[in-house]
C-alpha cells in the first residue's frame, strides 16, 4: 500500500523540482521505517512500518531515476539509465545474500534494524552534502528551463 501511496504522489508532482530534498527525506524515512518494523511486535504496527518503508523506497528509487534522466544528455541517457538499473537491480541478489547470512548470525530482526540504520545514515549522509549536490545540477537545471535565473 505504501508503495502504491508513494508512487501515485510522486505522479501527481508537476516538475523535478524539489525531488533531491524529496530523497533526503525519503531514505531516511525508510530507514528509520525498516527499524521500526524490525523492533515491532504488534501486527497492525508492523504494517504501518512496512507501508512506511515501501512508499520511501519507491519514492526514493523513482525520484534518482527521474533525476537521472533529467541530468543526462539526450545521447548518453539510455547509457546511464541501464547502469543506473544494473546497479539498482543487480546489485539487489548479492545484498540479499549478505541480508540472509547477518540473519542467519545475529538474528532476522538485528539485521533488518541494521540494515535499515545503513539506509537512513546513507539518506543522511546525502542530505548532508545536499548543497553541493544542488549547485552541481542547478547550471543543467538552468541550461534545460527547470529552474529560471535569480532575477536582478
Amino acid at each position: 500500500m505504501g508503495a502504491v501511496a508513494g508512487t501515485f504522489a510522486l505522479a501527481m508532482r508537476s516538475s523535478v523540482r524539489g525531488l533531491g530534498r524529496l530523497v533526503c527525506v525519503t531514505a531516511v524515512l525508510a530507514g528509520t521505517a525498516l527499524v521500526g518494523f524490525s523492533f515491532s511486535g504488534i501486527l497492525w504496527l508492523s504494517l504501518v512500518f512496512l507501508a512506511v518503508f515501501g512508499a520511501g523506497l519507491v519514492v526514493t528509487a523513482a525520484s534518482i531515476n527521474t533525476i537521472l534522466q533529467t541530468l543526462a544528455e539526450e545521447d548518453k541517457r539510455a547509457r546511464i539509465i541501464s547502469m543506473y538499473v544494473m546497479c539498482f537491480i543487480g546489485f539487489a541478489p548479492i545484498g540479499n545474500f549478505m541480508a540472509g547470512a547477518l540473519a542467519e548470525a545475529i538474528g532476522a530482526n538485528r539485521a533488518l534494524a541494521l540494515c535499515g540504520t545503513v539506509a537512513a545514515l546513507a539518506g543522511s549522509a546525502f542530505a548532508l552534502g545536499f548543497r553541493s549536490w544542488a549547485a552541481a545540477v542547478r547550471p543543467i537545471y538552468l541550461t534545460r528551463g527547470i529552474i529560471q535565473p535569480p532575477q536582478r
